[in-house]
């Protein structure tokens, strides 16, 4: 087991190395990535019967993003959300409302980092999002409108849900 950016061909190298003699790989199967084990997989042959025989049911793709943190949002908010607009840190961590110093130290660590939405309520899953900081917003109090940096919670992908 090994973490992301770990490139074991050059490990194989690297080990050659100090032990004086050289290395390399002759074959390198991955086995498990981000919750999907190899075992679990299909052969091109087997997609392809499925496709002719229309029983090829892909991975949901809530399934596939499982290796992510998520944030699940109130139903009023991931009706926003899904429409594309963008959450003010306010709004949207965690929820409406409640943005204590504790929870907005918590999000600016996660600043430009994906994570998957979910809604707080079915628990469906509704996309993938981000934080993004310094990004300008638009506040109105009474007749006076005020554009200042702030951070957002932003979709990069919303999924249509059936």
């Amino acid at each position: 087991v090994c973490g992301q950016g770990t490139y074991i061909r050059s490990l194989a190298r690297d080990i050659g190395e100090a032990v004086g003699t050289g290395a390399t790989l002759s074959g390198l199967k991955r086995t498990y990535s981000n919750g999907f084990e190899l075992k679990h997989s299909l052969t091109i042959e087997e997609v392809s019967q499925a496709l002719e025989a229309d029983t090829f049911v892909p991975v949901a793709a809530g399934d596939v993003m499982q290796h992510l943190e998520a944030i699940a949002l109130p139903p009023e908010l991931a009706r926003r959300w899904c429409l594309g607009q963008k959450l003010s840190l306010a709004d949207s961590w965690p929820y409406r409302g409640v943005c204590t110093e504790a929870a907005t130290a918590s999000v600016l660590t996660k600043t430009n980092q994906p994570m998957r939405v979910l809604n707080a309520h079915s628990q469906a899953f509704l996309g993938i999002g981000e934080f993004r900081e310094g990004l300008p917003t638009v506040s109105s109090a009474g007749s006076k409108t005020e554009i200042k940096a702030a951070t957002i919670f932003a979709p990069k992908r919303v999924y249509a849900l059936t």
